[in-house]
């Protein structure tokens, strides 16, 4: 479905976005103080408070190296490790064609982002 020319999900995307944007900046408040830890492969389950931010079962990827925090929360995810979703960079540059790189297992770029709030961004490697 269209409106106005915007499809309604990408609509609905920046919507739920702008509803939460406190509560998905706890979350990381929450990884940037050491509460919410990733696995080995950089996933981490969200509470269950929070889990409704991530619609993958409430599983984010957290990538903390070379002194930048990068956050993901999907909004879409498939089998083949094609995903979409909400990122957070606290370095305040956009997502960067390595983020998640060592959770993909290959190195792919964004297909497409838009800059949703200054450190937040919407992504899609699809």
């Amino acid at each position: 479905m269209i409106i106005l020319g915007i499809p309604l999900h990408q609509w609905w995307n920046k919507f739920f976005f702008r509803l939460n944007n406190h509560t998905f900046q706890a979350v990381v408040v929450m990884v940037e103080s050491g509460e919410i830890q990733p696995d080995e492969n950089h996933i981490a389950q969200l509470p269950p408070p929070y889990e409704y931010l991530s619609r993958c079962g409430g599983e984010i990827m957290i990538d903390q190296s070379n002194g930048i925090t990068r956050v993901f929360f999907y909004t879409y995810r498939d089998m083949f490790d094609d995903f979409a979703g909400y990122l957070y960079r606290s370095d305040f540059n956009p997502p960067q064609k390595n983020d998640f790189e060592e959770r993909t297992n290959r190195l792919r770029s964004w297909s497409w982002f838009e800059q949703l709030r200054p450190y937040w961004y919407f992504c899609t490697n699809v």
